[in-house]
């Protein structure tokens, strides 16, 4: 089942990597503003954001390969409409929105399959495998961005994007019909009313908490930042072309499957200590700010790799962690809730980093968001605290 789920999550994200690039880019060219570009790449995160409960609910109800498979015929029916109608500001702005919501039901339906079909001892192995499908296929969407730019890209992409599609949604229909009865308790899942009790319950558990929470500070701002400078950094602080966007892009997933692999490498040992984790936020923090530093696109291009090695080095360390940890029958409502807070922390970032970049500079930028991260570590406890004392039954 692995090679099925990874080739399908492999061309979704091919797809949908190609389609928020090429909107960014079309926004970038008729406004001129880095802010405009990057709010393309935050309205795919207004559904998770404002809907979670609403995603909670579908991965419950619903099987992974039915949610797959329509994820997959729905993001190519918007895309195609787009391209025929043409790229206007907030017609985009909608299209990103709807890939949004059908790339998180998609990532909610991935998530659950694994923690339905396999064992821990799998889940181990096959979390940072699935992980690189999603890698793979974005730096693969970032070089067919480059690729095509120099061409018609409608006429050179659409068919490469269409078939991308079709195949994952036949791939999706391959996915096994029914869960294992063991992992039935999975699909029966808590309801709506239960969602901020199981929240508390997650702060009550130190493990589960402190990777929960490590996997949203990672995510909110060092990917955030991340989301804020693709756009930026290419075109507006280097002046580069579109082909320097989707050279960016391709730079980053190949840097994040080098971290996959390096990580699979690692000895389990010493990717669980606390070495490992203080030592990759201080290289990813101070190549994401470093990368500033070179008008050279090649120099800085190789310093901002190594901001997103390390950066994914974390990400996976936390992420598995974070599916190892939680409970099958809280794992949806987990799932939905890191959703919308990773969605909501990067969509701030994108807001106020594309204000600070036109205002400020991508180098500022890049301070501003290590002086958050650092504020955020400082503050976990205080906020596991917050969140115990009001998710009890009398404040709820």
């Amino acid at each position: 089942m692995i090679v099925k789920l990874w080739l399908s999550t492999f061309l979704v994200t091919i797809s949908n990597f190609y389609v928020y690039l090429s909107f960014s880019s079309e926004i970038y060219r008729s406004t001129g503003s880095s802010a405009h570009a990057s709010y393309v790449f935050a309205a795919q995160w207004i559904f998770p954001i404002t809907c979670f409960l609403i995603i909670e609910n579908i991965t419950r109800t619903y099987k992974p390969k039915i949610i797959l498979y329509l994820s997959a015929v729905v993001s190519l029916i918007v895309y195609i409409i787009v391209v025929y109608i043409g790229f206007y500001y907030w017609f985009v702005i909608m299209s990103a929105i709807l890939f949004g919501a059908l790339e998180s039901l998609m990532r909610g339906g991935r998530q659950v399959a694994l923690k339905m079909f396999y064992s821990e001892e799998d889940l181990k192995r096959h979390v940072s495998s699935l992980a690189s499908a999603s890698y793979v296929g974005a730096s693969a969407g970032g070089a067919l961005f480059a690729a095509v730019s120099h061409f018609d890209t409608v006429q050179v992409a659409v068919p490469v994007i269409c078939i991308a599609y079709i195949s994952a949604a036949l791939l999706a229909l391959r996915l096994p019909e029914a869960a294992p009865s063991e992992t039935k308790a999975l699909i029966q899942g808590p309801s709506f009313r239960s969602f901020f009790y199981t929240l508390r319950g997650s702060a009550l558990e130190p493990n589960l908490f402190y990777s929960l929470y490590s996997v949203l500070l990672v995510c909110g701002v060092l990917q955030g930042y991340h989301n804020v400078a693709r756009a930026a950094l290419p075109l507006s602080h280097l002046g580069g072309n579109e082909s320097a966007l989707g050279y960016l892009q391709f730079v980053a997933g190949s840097a994040i499957i080098g971290g996959v692999w390096f990580f699979k490498a690692l000895s389990p040992e010493l990717r669980s200590s606390d070495a490992f984790v203080r030592i990759n936020l201080f290289v990813s923090c101070t190549a994401m700010v470093t990368s500033n530093f070179f008008a050279e696109i090649s120099i800085s291009y190789a310093i901002y790799a190594i901001y997103i090695f390390s950066f994914e080095l974390l990400f996976i360390r936390f992420q598995t962690d974070l599916i190892v940890s939680a409970k099958a029958s809280s794992f949806t409502v987990i799932s939905a809730f890191q959703q919308f807070v990773v969605n909501l922390c990067m969509l701030l970032s994108v807001i106020v980093g594309g204000f600070a970049v036109d205002n400020i500079g991508l180098l500022a930028t890049s301070l501003l968001f290590s002086a958050a991260l650092l504020i955020f570590l400082a503050a976990k406890g205080w906020v596991q605290k917050l969140i115990v004392s009001t998710t009890t039954p009398e404040c709820l």
